[in-house]
């Protein structure tokens, strides 16, 4: 497990971009899995504006889906608007049962990632989840909305997985990730993978 700091948007993007052209160099990685949220926008936008050479040829396929309610389709609908330019290159994530060769992840307020939300065993590859109260109030989804999500049991089988932490917020979750090796949350599951890097801002950082 790698640490690695960065600091504002322009340190995201550099940081993130370095590592895929990494990774995926090392790997002859294929596929390479991303996350919605707030987190990751800057890095979309300077995609869109410069697009990086190390993702042409990479097919791209978000992380999970809501299936259930008024934001049934969200994140395709998010991934239509931040990353047009790469429309072609996104798998059909209804067809999708392989894990992927690179996966960024981001992590929320109660340690999941995608929608593999705590309660959820660690092996879970893919499947139908109930999405964590909070996660639908933050979202502004009715409680009980349902989601389709691949879980760490697929990303575990990943070449390679960048988890981003930004904000003081997330700083309990990092103390809990590097410090108690009891932590009990999905992103937890991720330690022991052999290329696992975490990469925060100094708000986050334990």
């Amino acid at each position: 497990m790698k640490a690695k700091i960065f600091s504002g948007d322009e340190g995201l993007v550099e940081a993130v971009n370095a590592w895929v052209e990494e990774t995926s160099a090392r790997y002859e990685a294929r596929t390479l899995f991303l996350p919605t949220g707030s987190t990751p926008i800057p890095l979309y936008q300077a995609w869109e504006s410069s697009p990086p050479g190390s993702l042409r040829g990479l097919r791209l396929c978000q992380l999970d889906e809501v299936i259930t309610g008024p934001q049934t389709g969200v994140f395709k609908r998010f991934f239509k608007e931040q990353l047009p330019s790469y429309a072609s290159q996104f798998m059909d994530f209804e067809e999708v049962n392989e894990a992927p060769d690179l996966v960024i992840l981001g992590i929320g307020l109660n340690g999941h990632v995608a929608f593999h939300e705590p309660g959820y065993p660690a092996d879970l590859f893919r499947g139908e989840v109930v999405v964590a109260d909070e996660d639908c109030d933050a979202m502004e989804m009715p409680r009980g909305t349902r989601a389709d999500t691949f879980g760490t049991g697929s990303f575990r089988k990943a070449k390679a997985i960048l988890l981003i932490a930004r904000g003081a917020s997330k700083k309990p979750l990092m103390e809990s990730l590097f410090n108690d090796p009891r932590a009990d949350f999905p992103a937890a599951y991720l330690r022991g993978h052999p290329d696992l890097t975490i990469l925060m801002d100094g708000a986050a950082k334990p």
